[in-house]
């Protein structure tokens, strides 16, 4: 009876390894299976994060040069704009430090004015040279205390537009006549005064020539060139 039992329990154990190895294996199997699957997904995944970095890159790169053209366009058109009104402006003169009078000034003897100051510089001309003049600007005090407003004048003929401009320090104290600029030229004129004088550069200077274009010089090395924008003023004194 007792081998019996020993029979049982040694075909129970043997049975029981044979179960345990089988189960092991299936399991095996299907772990492995199951890894599988998951490896393939993640492959998949991978393939399709690759594809949509590889689409997003191309997209960025699209939008960068969009970007770019856009931006280039936008300065163009504003660099044209700025062209077309100041050509619009070639033919006018601004005058400041003219004193204002309490009595209300008529556009005929603001005209007036302007024809005496363009005397008073050595210039003859005829009361058919200015088209118009009117005051401009806000009302200030010069160092008299005396309230003063800016003129602006625009001449029918170009030429003694020019002369007058040419002319204008006979005037000494009584005016002083500058080109009218556009607010982007004004601006650009003065950053740039601002950038050469932070710098401490001597010899470097800029203004505006007869036709309001804006030239920087460099005198220590007869550099020169006109400037549309900051970038050309900071890319100049790079070189200079």
């Amino acid at each position: 009876m007792a081998t019996k039992i020993v029979q049982l329990e040694s075909r129970f154990e043997d049975l029981k390894l044979t179960l345990i190895k089988e189960l092991k294996a299936d399991l095996i199997s299907e772990l492995r299976s199951y890894i599988d699957v998951q490896v393939e997904t993640i492959r998949n995944l991978t393939d399709t994060i690759t594809r949509h970095e590889s689409t997003i890159s191309v997209l960025q790169t699209t939008v960068q040069t969009l970007k770019n053209e856009n931006d280039n366009l936008r300065k163009k058109i504003e660099s044209d704009v700025d062209e077309l009104e100041q050509y619009s402006r070639r033919q006018c003169l601004r005058i400041d430090g003219v004193i204002l009078g309490d009595e209300i000034e008529s556009s005929e003897s603001i005209v007036s004015m302007v024809h005496g100051f363009m005397k008073d510089s050595g210039v003859k001309c005829t009361d058919m040279v200015i088209d118009r003049a009117h005051r401009v600007g806000p009302i200030y005090r010069n160092k008299e205390n005396q309230k003063c407003q800016s003129i602006i004048a625009k001449f029918n003929n170009f030429r003694y537009r020019t002369m007058f401009y040419q002319n204008r320090n006979k005037l000494k104290n009584k005016a002083r006549i500058r080109l009218d600029l556009t607010k982007k030229r004004y601006a650009l004129l003065k950053d740039t005064i601002n950038l050469i004088d932070s710098n401490h550069l001597s010899g470097v200077y800029v203004f505006a020539d007869i036709n309001c274009r804006l030239k920087i010089v460099d005198s220590t090395s007869s550099e020169s060139t006109i400037i549309n924008n900051i970038e050309d003023v900071r890319y100049f004194l790079s070189i200079t």
